[in-house]
């Protein structure tokens, strides 16, 4: 009964921010309240055996499904609750409880009053907008653009792989089963006729299997339960999307490649055809006869990732302009000019009118191929039969380009971004705003990087996100871009940065859906998050392909108090494969669990970890959870003790302590360090740790390398 008075509306709307928070038992009372005792004009669908309402909370919505027959429907509830109390991921509906409730009600039997027990029995999901993938399933003349479809492709094989490693076999995927978000990101539901494997276990058998007609396996009715049942399931999902039919790819694959190329806008169609080509041959490897020939998720992703890449040039690291400098361009001509003329036929049309603007252009060839290796499949007004005519009305605009000193927009017909260099070249200096304006980003929402280069010294510039959904580079040194949460594709973010603000368009709940960043991510302007709950809604935890983060608080008048800076630092849970962790400026001595308490998530394999500024007195926290841990870095920590575990990070190679001026002695240290370094400590600390037979120097004597830089001053001391 507890759960009844505590979980409400504002409760549930909290979980559906935090992408970490577990499941919970729901009351009656509560679905109740929130679907208007399941009124008929809050109903959004029903299946075979349940009903769904969707629930009204605060600001969110979610979806409350129903059972009908809970009496015969019993093990498939069970079995759906025990399924998705085991499973979080982004291409995974998430779930946020469960309500089995039995009352004794008196009701009418052969003209009596009888006691009876009243089962209901609900389950609680987010909201997924869009309704089902079914909806979407059109042929390729119509519909939804091959790149959301790729990447629809994408997100069902990451959850249905997520589910397969955690010894989950779907056994119902079908389209009414795949939702789509307002991104149209994927996510699996419908866990009814799921199966739960024990660990190490790759099979089970049953008297029969369920499943839709024309989307289950043919060996189902033998009995036999493994993954590749679900993998036969997503060949036919595939060749759906592919097609907006249920075919038999085999005598289908030219004519399904053919059906796109006809589609296909010319400068990217090169490279999105040989995607189409790879679904195609997925889905008939899915779709084999023989069960032992399907090919499983984890080589699904494989595939698909390497065909994701801009033109297979970007690959798994961060892009930087340094890569794209003319000058490294000038080295490597020969080699670019050959690898891109193969992959895309308009470059050497580029080259071939590079000659047509004068000597006095800043348009340089080199330029031009740079712009062409970073996104040679931008359609650009230039390859049409007016090319040259284009061409030249462009240069002229370059010349005489005082409307853009004055602060005015892009030319409606300007559609290569990549020839902003150009124009930031004649502009640099001049304090003006540069715009991209919505005419020119719906022609360009296919573009995946952007790069201003080196420019805009001293200015900051600004351009419209409207249509972008696919860019995933930005490189620019000062960069105004609010509502950056929209580009859902972003792989790395200007600068790696985020600054949070108190303004529209910078909150921190702008990193809700970037959970395609790689590489390194610095969060800061932390001081202006208000509570766990917006802490919650970054959703880090999702961001797996992260390796670094740096948190980072700041200090402009708007700190919180100390216990709610511990509740944000606590909803910023890193995500578990994080390998590199900077937290700097935090002002709390109360530490997240997800730090000193290994049950509680956090990252498992962090390598570096890197504490400065913690300005609050006693002792550093224990690093419980981090016991991979090989680098410590302690920097202006007002502790007066070190964590007091250390001996038990067994991996600790390396452990610098500088600015701490409060520490007097050290905890026992582990006998893997190899490295050990003191600086700007005080005096006395330092001294102790190389006068013989001190503790502290009996604690670190076994360290190899020991370093002492000059302690601080007295000065510093008495401050």
């Amino acid at each position: 009964m507890e759960c009844r008075s505590i979980i409400t509306p504002r409760d549930l709307e909290s979980m559906l921010c935090d992408e970490t928070a577990e499941p919970k038992p729901l009351p009656l009372s509560l679905l109740e309240e929130i679907t208007k005792d399941f009124s008929p004009e809050l109903n959004i669908g029903s299946g075979g055996y349940a009903e769904v309402y969707k629930g009204i909370l605060e600001n969110r919505l979610v979806a409350v499904k129903r059972m009908l027959n809970t009496y015969e429907y019993e093990k498939e509830y069970v079995r759906e609750v025990e399924c998705l109390m085991m499973v979080k991921h982004k291409n995974v509906v998430q779930f946020l409880g469960y309500c089995a409730d039995t009352q004794g009600s008196m009701l009418k039997y052969a003209g009596k009053l009888v006691l009876a027990d009243v089962r209901q029995r609900l389950l609680c999901f987010e909201f997924v907008p869009k309704g089902s993938l079914r909806e979407y399933i059109t042929g390729t003349s119509c519909g939804l653009h091959w790149t959301d479809r790729y990447q629809i492709i994408i997100g069902i094989c990451q959850g249905l792989h997520y589910l397969h490693q955690n010894n989950i076999v779907h056994l119902d995927l079908k389209p009414e089963n795949i939702l789509l978000d307002d991104n149209l990101v994927p996510k699996i539901t419908d866990f009814g006729l799921s199966r739960c494997f024990r660990p190490m276990q790759s099979q089970t058998f049953t008297v029969h299997i369920r499943g839709t007609p024309g989307y289950v396996a043919p060996e189902c009715c033998n009995g036999e339960i493994t993954h590749r049942l679900d993998m036969y399931s997503l060949g036919i999902i595939i060749a759906e999307v592919l097609t907006g039919e249920r075919l038999d790819l085999n005598d289908n694959v030219d004519k399904v490649v053919e059906s796109w190329s006809a589609i296909l806008e010319k400068p990217q169609r090169d490279v999105q055809l040989e995607q189409v080509r790879v679904c195609v041959e997925i889905a008939m490897k899915c779709m084999e006869l023989n069960p032992a020939r399907r090919p499983d998720t984890q080589h699904i992703i494989s595939v698909l990732d390497g065909r994701e890449t801009i033109n297979g040039y970007i690959e798994n690291s961060m892009i930087t302009s340094q890569q794209f400098n003319p000058k490294i361009l000038n080295e490597t001509m020969g080699a670019l000019w050959l690898r891109y003329q193969q992959l895309n036929p308009d470059l050497q049309r580029s080259f071939k009118y590079c000659s047509i603007f004068p000597k006095r252009s800043k348009l340089r060839r080199d330029v031009l191929v740079r712009l062409w290796v970073a996104q040679g499949f931008i359609k650009t007004s230039c390859a049409t039969e007016d090319m040259e005519d284009i061409a030249e009305s462009y240069f002229q605009e370059l010349v005489s380009c005082s409307f853009l000193q004055q602060g005015g927009e892009w030319p409606d017909w300007f559609t290569i971004p990549d020839l902003l260099h150009d124009l930031l070249d004649k502009i640099s200096g001049t304090e003006c705003t540069v715009i991209l304006p919505s005419t020119l980003t719906k022609k360009l929402h296919h573009i995946q990087l952007l790069d201003f280069g080196r420019h805009g010294h001293g200015q900051i510039w600004e351009f419209t996100l409207d249509n972008l959904i696919n860019l995933r580079y930005i490189i620019c040194e000062n960069l105004e871009c609010p509502s950056i949460g929209r580009l859902i594709s972003l792989q790395a973010l200007p600068s790696s940065r985020f600054t949070v603000r108190n303004e529209q368009g910078y909150e921190i709940k702008q990193l809700r859906d970037l959970n395609k960043l790689r590489g390194s991510l610095t969060i800061n302007g932390l001081e202006n998050v208000k509570s766990k709950e917006e802490a919650v809604e970054a959703n880090l935890g999702a961001k797996d392909r992260l390796k670094e983060l740096k948190l980072e608080w700041g200090d402009d008048g708007t700190r919180c108090s100390s216990e709610v800076e511990a509740e944000v630092l606590e909803g910023l849970c890193p995500p578990v494969g994080i390998e590199e962790l900077i937290i700097a400026e935090y002002e709390s001595l109360r530490y997240p669990d997800w730090m000193v308490d290994k049950q509680k998530g956090g990252p498992k394999n962090l390598k570096k970890l890197v504490l400065g500024g913690w300005s609050q007195p006693g002792p550093g926290p224990e690093l419980v959870t981090f016991i991979h841990l090989r680098v410590l870095w302690l920097d202006r920590c007002n502790w007066d003790a070190l964590p007091g575990n250390m001996e038990h990070l067994t991996s600790l190679k390396e452990l610098q302590i500088e600015g701490c001026l409060n520490i007097r002695s050290l905890p026992t240290l582990p006998r893997s360090l190899e490295k050990f370094c003191v600086a700007y400590c005080s005096g006395e600390f330092t001294k102790s740790c190389q006068t013989v037979r001190h503790p502290n120097w009996q604690k670190i004597k076994h360290i190899p390398d020991q370093r002492f830089e000059d302690p601080a001053s007295s000065e510093e001391n008495s401050s």
